[in-house]
């Protein structure tokens, strides 16, 4: 078995790095490696490890369709939360129907909380009645 890339094996050329801030994510399966990767690739790189989660929600900025086509395929069970989707009904819809579950036009952090929470318990109902067994049902008595 091949031992992950220790900083020490190689490290990139100085003229390869990038000139802005380049984020590494790595799927729960790869986290291991996080930090050795972070030290290999250095101060131009960001290395971000998924943790273990039941539940995750993605937030993108001004992703095109074919982005958001391509993160909803790899994955089908996070919540996607496009910001800046543009200022034309036509790209929001667009954004939508690409895999996008919601799609601010401007990128107000409280609207952002908000509908980052909304997606979440929408997300938790559905999940709980995933969950459940057919035939069961919760009793609800409307004078309590």
């Amino acid at each position: 078995m091949r031992q992950p890339w220790r900083s020490s094996d190689q490290q990139p050329q100085a003229d390869t790095r990038p000139e802005g801030r380049v984020t590494v994510i790595l799927d729960e399966g790869a986290s291991r490696i996080a930090d050795v990767l972070q030290d290999a690739l250095g101060v131009g790189f960001h290395v971000v490890a998924f943790p273990p989660a039941s539940d995750v929600i993605v937030v993108l900025t001004a992703a095109p369709p074919g982005l958001i086509a391509a993160h909803r395929q790899l994955h089908p069970t996070f919540g996607l939360v496009v910001t800046r989707a543009g200022d034309q009904p036509d790209a929001v819809a667009a954004a939508l129907n690409a895999g996008a579950d919601d799609c601010l036009r401007a990128s107000d952090p409280r609207e952002l909380a908000a509908r980052v929470m909304a997606l979440s318990r929408r997300r938790a109902l559905t999940t709980d009645r995933h969950r459940r067994q057919p035939g069961k049902f919760d009793v609800v008595d409307p004078g309590a």
